[in-house]
């Protein structure tokens, strides 16, 4: 088995299953290094800004132009190898209205959805309402919420925010896991 295989392996039963022990030492730092919204819709969103701060902190805020009661979310998790080359780790759809109500223990989207809830103003159910001003402040990567041992990688993760599969934004997060 080559070395990307056995970090492939590691990524997935980490990330995923998420194993994790809160009192031990890390030896990695998990950041961020670069977000673009690479699509916008401005007959669904009014208006929408991203900014990360620093390696461990973002933030993000929007208005949509219209109520949604109903719309789903695409996550795409891929690590990127030495040669460029992409390994997908997770890809994952799911309505929107439950990624707002998202409690599932011990995997990715739990880490995120609930830094999320966290620091937002989103409700905890549907509709998002129009002419609201949505934000999402201060989200922080904390290396406490992942797994004891990590691989050192560097990943990028896609959000597709859809309606009736027309996208309405494309948001790519780049980042790395880092030995401290």
């Amino acid at each position: 088995m080559g070395c990307h295989q056995c970090l492939l392996i590691s990524a997935i039963s980490v990330i995923i299953f998420g194993i994790t022990d809160i009192n031990a030492s890390r030896f990695f730092s998990v950041e961020l290094s670069g977000a673009n919204v690479t699509y916008f819709d401005r007959e669904v969103l009014k208006c929408m800004n991203l900014r990360i701060y620093n390696p461990k902190l973002a933030s993000m805020d929007f208005t949509l132009a219209k109520d949604l009661s109903k719309f789903n979310l695409h996550f795409l998790l891929n690590i990127i190898r030495k040669d460029e080359r992409q390994n997908n780790i997770m890809n994952v759809t799911m309505s929107g209205c439950e990624a707002l109500a998202y409690n599932k223990n011990g995997n990715f989207l739990k880490i995120v959805l609930r830094e999320v809830h966290r620091v937002s103003n989103l409700p905890k159910k549907c509709p998002l309402l129009k002419e609201i001003p949505y934000a999402i402040t201060n989200f922080t990567l904390k290396d406490d919420d992942f797994p004891i041992t990590f691989p050192i990688v560097v990943w990028q993760l896609t959000l597709k925010f859809s309606i009736a599969d027309k996208t309405v934004t494309n948001i790519v997060v780049d980042g790395r896991v880092r030995k401290m």
